[in-house]
């Protein structure tokens, strides 16, 4: 039996590179190393379609990562039997009003927000509270909820990841 890891974020090292599969293989700490391939290491275009739409083909992963380089990491798919976990360099951190994304430089809502008021309000008082290094999704429970309980939101989301040596655990999941 495995401890569940999804939605944990590790500080790795690469350990191997596949040209071949354009993927890596990470070690994060586990009995078996991590999977990260190039779709998931590329910095994504666009944030209504991240990297859907690039040919990863032409892309060669020699020039993103090599051997022993650290590589921060979220775990996207736990590990099974004897395949180890599914990683993302594409870092999202969940909280009850916003999801931060490290790496990104946009600000959007949720597509079921659809009142233009409050799509203008929400976007408002996040460009207020936010570090420029961080991307944000407002969520749609953030509708009607004012600038004080959105800020509490978001520090408590960016405070909940400790600093750590290599190959460590850096943030873990609330379930």
């Amino acid at each position: 039996m495995y401890k569940r890891q999804e939605g944990n974020i590790y500080l790795g090292k690469i350990q191997r590179v596949l040209p071949g599969l354009q993927a890596v293989f990470v070690d994060i700490g586990n009995n078996r190393n991590a999977f990260l391939h190039i779709k998931d290491i590329v910095p994504k275009v666009s944030n209504e379609t991240g990297n859907k739409n690039e040919n990863f083909e032409d892309i060669d992963i020699k020039e993103y990562v090599k051997v022993g380089m650290p590589v921060i990491v979220q775990v996207k798919k736990d590990q099974i039997m004897q395949k180890g976990p599914r990683v993302s360099t594409h870092i999202n951190m969940p909280g009850r009003f916003v999801v931060i994304m490290p790496g990104t430089k946009f600000i959007t809502v949720s597509q079921k927000v659809e009142n233009k008021e409050e799509i203008n309000r929400l976007k408002e008082i996040v460009k207020k509270n936010l570090n420029k290094d961080l991307g944000i999704i407002i969520r749609t429970s953030a509708i009607g909820k004012n600038e004080k309980e959105i800020k509490k939101d978001m520090n408590e989301v960016k405070n909940n990841s400790p600093k750590r040596p290599v190959i460590c655990l850096l943030y873990t999941s609330p379930s």
